[in-house]
């Protein structure tokens, strides 16, 4: 048996990229839809998205092991895909807390379910986004990538923004008990903001392959 392939064609990287990158978009529509109503139902989508997810890693990495001259250089290959790979993972564990604990039914689920809904606007944009420079590949277009790797590390400073503003109503009494329901909304708004951290590493791996590449 051959250690390495040499019938592995560019595409099959490129078509795990593009369904990896549009997964991060689905989810991020059942993430808002989680966020208005949608329940169990949306978190079963995302969950089910999620496996998805984790079959095109370990794809990938079974590619890249048998491949002697991948597209791109096996260590980019490999940030690539892990970091489009935590982006459905952490909506995942978002899904599971909002849900395991019934957050949607704590005493501050009015005002932090709307905080929770202008996080995942940032995040539905910067998945949009990323998918749209995958959508690209193999070829990068030079100003497009740039501009929207910078669409997207605004929306990474517009998270951080919000997750400070998110934070500081929440605790806004200095001299109140916190109670579990607060603590497990911090965590969901921690791990919301995280998610447009790791549109920002994808996006900027994409760029550093651009440059290697020569665009």
């Amino acid at each position: 048996m051959k250690l390495f392939s040499s019938k592995v064609k560019e595409d099959d990287f490129i078509v795990f990229f593009k369904r990896h990158a549009g997964i991060g978009v689905e989810c991020s529509k059942a993430l808002s839809s989680l966020f208005r109503g949608g329940g169990s139902e949306s978190f079963k989508l995302i969950d089910k998205l999620e496996h998805e997810g984790d079959k095109l890693c370990t794809d990938v990495h079974k590619l890249v092991d048998r491949t002697f001259i991948p597209l791109f250089d096996k260590p980019d290959i490999l940030a690539l895909t892990n970091y489009l790979d935590n982006i459905p993972d952490t909506m995942k564990t978002i899904g599971r807390k909002m849900v395991i604990f019934n957050l949607d039914k704590s005493k501050e689920r009015e005002s932090c379910l709307e905080v929770a809904r202008r996080f995942c606007q940032c995040i539905e944009e910067a998945t949009l986004e990323l998918l749209r420079v995958v959508d690209q590949l193999p070829r990068f277009d030079h100003d497009g990538l740039r501009a929207s790797v910078l669409k997207i590390n605004a929306l990474e400073d517009k998270a951080d923004d919000l997750l400070d503003e998110s934070l500081a109503r929440l605790f806004n009494d200095l001299n109140a008990p916190v109670t579990v329901s607060m603590a497990l909304w911090s965590e969901v708004f921690h791990l919301l903001e995280s998610v447009t951290d790791h549109c920002q590493d994808a996006a900027d791996t994409l760029m550093s392959i651009a440059r290697k590449e020569g665009h």
